[in-house]
């Protein structure tokens, strides 16, 4: 398409979202089409910003770049990206099984404990093969192998791998009352959507639903299991256990992928609070704020900390302030990066998780380049990402960011408006 039918194209989506107003004149200027675009009526009285460069540095876009604002799911991108450069590629959560008593004759004189180690993945809906409860089949194989066909204690969840409160204190009571928003524990099952009887989540209580349904897996298995001694959080008296074996999660490149593929709140804030875990010695909500921000001093980007603040790690809270200027700036720095190529797979692209109705009617190959992360919640919409060359100058890459904040508008008409600042962006290279 030429730029001349571009501009006319982009006049008439104006009309449109002016609701059939006179149309806005579009500058030559790259800057000047996005400041003109956003002069319509979707984003009337809001705020909002936008910052592109190119891999070889050329600014292409830089409107309102340096404001601060809620970036939503955005900061998923500083927290899986920050995963991976500091817990590296080949990390994976373990999940471990123990005793505290002896196994006598087969029969355990003591209690099972799962000891969470904080992975958000243990029967999820997103396991590759389809079967939710593989991990289950894992454990029953250590149990047996451990020569245990009868626990006399029951079987007890033990979620002390993360310390401090589970919910961040300022996350909305409408928000965790929804799916999407589960809370990471030490020990999670099956996204810790469970159901409390009134069709919400209940997330306090996976570590004690994980022992529950383990349990009644093992009898339906031929494990002897006491119904009522089991589904409940505790620690051995003596306090030795017995390690009888562990599973891992799948690798922290699947694990990202989720992250940002599905927009999953329970990933993005178990890899937050892990590396709290490991650089602070704490997984409070408090501590893996701090230990995000030392993560990204050591990837270069302690000097523009002072103009963010990021206090969880999907992105519910409201306290969240990053701007289009400092997600770029991150984008950028992963993009040099020996990590990029499992980041880059990490974010979908148009027709895929979040963004499957976004840029639709467009061409395969331009939806095939943009690389890119939603972030929504009331009044709240951002785009931020990659754009890869038509051409496969990596020199030509576009690292992006587009937020709206205070927007009241129809979500479609935003959408409409933000898809072709992307399109437009992408015409670039």
């Amino acid at each position: 398409m030429s730029r001349s039918k571009f501009k006319i194209l982009i006049s008439v989506a104006l009309l449109l979202l002016s609701g059939g107003g006179a149309t806005v004149a579009i500058s030559a200027d790259l800057n000047g089409e996005f400041a003109a675009m956003a002069r319509c009526e979707a984003l009337r009285g809001s705020v909002w910003g936008a910052f592109a460069v190119t891999a070889d540095g050329d600014t292409l876009v830089n409107v309102n770049g340096g404001v601060r604002m809620l970036p939503a799911s955005n900061v998923k991108l500083i927290t899986t990206g920050a995963a991976l450069y500091y817990l590296g590629p080949d990390f994976r959560f373990r999940t471990c099984l123990a005793c505290d008593g002896p196994v006598i004759g087969g029969r355990l004189k003591g209690r099972l404990h799962i000891i969470g180690g904080g992975d958000p993945s243990l029967c999820d809906r997103h396991k590759s093969t389809g079967d939710s409860l593989a991990t289950f089949t894992q454990w029953l194989s250590l149990v047996r192998k451990a020569g245990i066909s009868s626990i006399e204690g029951g079987v007890v969840g033990d979620a002390g791998h993360f310390d401090g409160e589970d919910f961040l204190g300022d996350w909305s009571l409408e928000d965790i009352s929804l799916e999407y928003s589960s809370a990471a524990l030490g020990l999670n099952i099956s996204d810790n959507l469970i159901d409390d009887g009134s069709g919400k989540a209940c997330t306090a209580s996976a570590p004690q639903h994980c022992a529950r349904q383990f349990a009644s897996f093992l009898r339906d298995h031929g494990i002897t299991v006491p119904e009522d001694e089991s589904g409940w959080e505790g620690t051995p008296a003596s306090g030795e256990l017995t390690m009888i074996g562990g599973t891992s999660s799948t690798g922290l490149g699947n694990l990202i992928t989720v992250a940002n593929h599905e927009s999953e709140n329970i990933y993005a804030e178990a890899l937050f609070r892990e590396m709290g875990l490991r650089v602070s010695g704490s997984a409070s909500y408090e501590k893996s704020a701090e230990a995000l921000g030392e993560v990204l001093s050591r990837m270069g980007l302690g000097g523009s900390l002072d103009s963010v603040q990021i206090v969880d790690g999907s992105g519910l809270s409201r306290k969240n302030y990053v701007s289009p200027e400092f997600l770029v700036a991150f984008l950028t720095n992963m993009g040099g990066r020996p990590e990029f190529g499992a980041f880059l797979q990490s974010i979908p692209s148009p027709g895929n998780g979040t963004l499957k109705n976004r840029l639709t009617g467009k061409d395969g190959s331009l939806r095939a380049r943009v690389h890119m992360k939603s972030g929504t919640m009331n009044g709240v919409r951002c785009f931020s990402g990659y754009i890869l060359p038509s051409d496969g100058d990596s020199g030509k890459m576009i690292a992006f960011s587009i937020m709206t904040n205070n927007v009241v508008a129809a979500g479609s008409s935003l959408a409409s408006l933000m898809d072709a600042m992307v399109v437009r962006l992408a015409a670039e290279n």
